[in-house]
């Protein structure tokens, strides 16, 4: 693959405080979609990744199908997800509705097998099946400018630990990764 530089955006400046980053940046793997400032990224292979997860927007039960998630994932159909970090069978989306102003709905040919709780997190595994894991670590930091459109191929961007972004640029689903990176503040 073939590595570019990154160009400005036209975009308005996402943080008004950029701290500490990865010294140096790193590589993202540029998929056609787009990577905004403020968007959460994980370590893969030594590249950055879009951290790609969803959030439980109601209680699930272990033999549910249909898992109503908040708006604001970037999830997929044939994407194979599983609880993060925790036990249950790994399964691919079999569909996605998204016509609900306020959740969508993900559905999986058989259960999960494990209970989800309204906050839970789904994330993408590695595989299908009973011994699935997380395929991403959880997010090291934000990137700290927009990845405009560019041929395909891989893209450097900054990488930021400690910062003050602007909430209006802050990911949908932000508030369930803080944990993950606390040196992060929104405003």
């Amino acid at each position: 693959m073939q590595n570019f530089q990154k160009t400005e955006s036209s975009k308005p400046i996402a943080w008004l405080h950029q701290i500490a980053d990865i010294p140096g940046g790193g590589v993202i793997e540029y998929e056609g979609d787009g990577v905004p400032a403020g968007t959460p990224v994980s370590i893969v292979n030594g590249r950055f990744k879009k951290y790609r997860f969803a959030v439980v927007e109601t209680l699930a039960a272990d033999d549910a199908t249909s898992i109503r998630i908040h708006k604001g994932h970037e999830l997929k159909v044939g994407d194979v997800i599983k609880p993060r970090g925790g036990a249950g069978v790994s399964k691919a989306i079999a569909t996605l509705v998204t016509t609900e102003d306020d959740y969508d709905t993900i559905t999986v040919a058989v259960t999960l097998g494990v209970q989800l709780a309204v906050g839970d997190m789904l994330v993408i595994a590695d595989k299908v099946g009973s011994d699935a894991v997380d395929k991403y670590e959880p997010p090291v930091g934000l990137t700290g400018e927009d990845v405009i459109e560019v041929e395909d191929g891989n893209v450097g961007v900054s990488v930021w630990v400690i910062g003050v972004l602007k909430k209006e640029y802050q990911h949908p689903l932000f508030e369930y990764l803080r944990g993950d990176i606390p040196g992060i503040i929104t405003v």
